[in-house]
């Protein structure tokens, strides 16, 4: 009985994927007040291929904020569709201790992805910590981890859903010495119906 009841609903709503956080990509540490950053990376799921282009900028000590925006291909039960993403974050570092090497970003993100017939709201707060390594003579490279706790809203066809999903991000920025960064992240979320179970994405970050 139980399963034939989640066969029909499978059957009664179409299956959403929905592509990574709508926050920044590296580690938790902002960057200094009164400088900018652009970049754009390339994220893949099972079912959406997408590009993304990004905006950072800081005019508080220990915060900033940025502004994303990009298209993707999307793969429905209902056939392809081609979708717009637009988001925008902000972070801020927080550190426990004096000298301590591990630095913890709290902040929160809006992002929106729209297309025919489909419009996926989401908003939440996100934990991040990283540590940063020196690497070769200029260079540096900083893993990163954290958690974004995602409150989505879809329509998709007609059908309204709300749904939480929290994905785990667990990534690197390696950074050289004139301050351009490449990072790569994997993105890894529960299935649910909003978002695949697994993504990944590589991109690049200049200053300016």
């Amino acid at each position: 009985m139980l399963y034939a009841v989640g066969v029909l609903s499978l059957l009664a709503f179409p299956t959403v994927a929905r592509a990574g956080a709508f926050t920044q990509h590296g580690g938790a540490q902002p960057l200094a007040m009164n400088t900018h950053a652009v970049g754009a990376n390339v994220f893949s799921s099972d079912d959406q291929l997408g590009l993304q282009g990004d905006l950072r900028m800081s005019i508080y000590p220990g915060v900033d904020f940025g502004f994303q925006g990009g298209l993707s291909r999307l793969n429905t039960d209902s056939g392809d569709r081609a979708l717009l993403r637009f988001g925008t974050d902000v972070q801020g570092e927080i550190r426990a201790g004096k000298g301590l090497p591990l630095a913890l970003g709290i902040g929160g993100a809006f992002g929106v992805e729209v297309g025919d017939d489909y419009v996926v709201l989401s908003v939440g707060p996100e934990f991040r910590l990283s540590r940063t390594f020196p690497l070769g003579q200029s260079g540096q490279v900083t893993p990163y981890g954290g958690m974004v706790i995602a409150f989505n809203r879809t329509d998709v066809a007609g059908v309204d859903d709300v749904d939480p999903a929290f994905p785990v991000r667990i990534g690197a920025d390696f950074e050289t010495g004139s301050g351009i960064g490449f990072l790569m992240e994997f993105q890894l979320t529960k299935p649910h119906s909003f978002a695949d179970d697994f993504l990944f994405s590589v991109g690049a970050r200049m200053p300016f």
